[in-house]
């Protein structure tokens, strides 16, 4: 009788949580679709309801840097989430298509051109903007995977994110240097942005080890003092746990995007 009880409080607790306390409703946020150039669209989500546009203010904006499973139906929906969260979205479609397997992902992947994505990235600034019409407007940008790899690229590529953006998050990136490159400290821009990051502890493309160091060089540099760092490494998960395959990736893919937002709402409004 007992653990009838506790199951009937359980399932009223459950109740309360779906019609008392409602989650967005992802399927009510309308994506549309615009061309970037000849041969790449992006997708614009536009937050829904927030007190940010009640108040009449400027809503934030983040450039989404889908992985190398392509902006399929997924991705989108890591858009939505975010546009829920009070942010206007643009995600750029890097591939070109969705890619039907892994192969497919990394041959369409080796075809871009070199500065591809950084010039995609620019663009969907450039458009952010405009949709801004004059107004100040924080921009932000998170990739994941391929998407992650190619921000952090443009973060240590002259200039282009610390002039032109706000902030940064990656998650599951592959990080380029090694502690003992010396044209880690040439390149590196003056300044940095706020920077968040979520690794796998197995992710053999990105050990623990590559993390650490990344990090550590960048406050050997001396830039850690500008940045809001943020650097976690999720205990037993594997390169792509952002598409989990386990309750452990589940749950790190849900730690992270919810990181992620958490840092998107404290550095772009």
């Amino acid at each position: 009788m007992k653990l009838i009880v506790i199951k009937l409080r359980v399932l009223i607790f459950l109740y309360c949580i779906q019609f008392l306390n409602p989650l967005p409703a992802q399927s009510q946020t309308q994506v549309r679709w615009i061309k970037l150039n000849q041969t790449h669209r992006a997708a614009i989500i536009d937050p829904l309801h927030n007190e940010i546009q009640t108040k009449r203010k400027q809503v934030g904006a983040v450039i989404y840097l889908h992985d190398e499973w392509g902006l399929d139906s997924l991705a989108l929906l890591w858009c939505k989430e975010i546009a829920n969260a009070g942010f206007t979205v643009i995600a750029p479609d890097l591939l070109g298509r969705v890619p039907e397997d892994a192969m497919e992902a990394h041959e369409i992947e080796r075809a871009q051109p070199e500065g591809a994505f950084i010039s995609l990235l620019n663009i969907a600034r450039d458009t952010l903007l405009a949709q801004a019409e004059g107004k100040p407007i924080k921009i932000g940008v998170y990739g994941i995977g391929m998407g992650a790899t190619a921000a952090v690229e443009a973060l240590l590529a002259d200039t282009i994110l610390p002039t032109k953006f706000t902030a940064a998050a990656i998650t599951i990136a592959a990080l380029p240097f090694t502690p003992t490159s010396d044209l880690f400290q040439k390149i590196l821009p003056p300044y940095l942005l706020p920077l968040i990051g979520n690794f796998g502890e197995k992710d053999l493309g990105t050990p623990p080890d590559a993390v650490k160091n990344f990090k550590q060089r960048l406050i050997a540099c001396g830039r850690g003092k500008f940045l809001d760092f943020d650097f976690r490494i999720h205990a037993g998960a594997r390169r792509g746990f952002m598409r989990p395959k386990n309750g452990i990736e589940a749950k790190a893919a849900i730690s992270s995007r919810s990181r992620v937002i958490k840092f998107l709402k404290k550095e772009l409004k």
